[in-house]
């Protein structure tokens, strides 16, 4: 972890910062601004969702493969850019929705895993139109299933 636990932001921000800055001497080299304080914090907010996408992956209570379907919906929606966001921020989100939109696909059985995990049951994260693809698979394979046993 690159920050402290229990640290305010900036503090951990300007200890993590000052130790990365001094010299041979231990001379602290480098000067923050209050600015520079501003867009570190934001920088470090912005990498929350990652960090609880990583925890949440990394869970032991679950299977994770329901969560991944969640996950990365979950993780492209905070990477639609905002007004608000400053330009660096922006950039990052960019560079991220362009990877993903180019590499990043949810295979039709993870959705489903995600449809039979009480966390996510209810598909929430997907469109009207994506559920309803994922439960009539679900229940056409549930039929296949039945009259594939009933026939033997």
């Amino acid at each position: 972890m690159v920050f402290g636990a229990g640290d305010s932001t900036e503090a951990a921000v300007s200890k993590r910062c000052c130790e990365q800055g001094l010299d041979k001497n231990g001379v602290n080299n480098l000067k923050l601004s209050e600015p520079d304080f501003t867009q570190l914090e934001q920088l470090v907010k912005s990498f929350v969702p990652l960090k609880e996408l990583s925890d949440f992956l990394a869970g032991d209570k679950y299977v994770t493969g329901s969560c991944v379907a969640y996950a990365v919906y979950k993780l492209k929606k905070y990477m639609v850019q905002r007004e608000e966001d400053p330009m660096y921020i922006t950039s990052i989100k960019k560079a991220f929705a362009s990877y993903f939109n180019l590499n990043i696909r949810v295979p039709p059985v993870l959705k489903k895993s995600a449809a039979v995990d009480p966390r996510f049951k209810k598909l929430s994260f997907l469109s009207d139109v994506d559920k309803d693809q994922v439960f009539d698979c679900i229940l056409n394979e549930m039929i296949l299933c039945y009259t594939s046993s009933s026939t033997d």
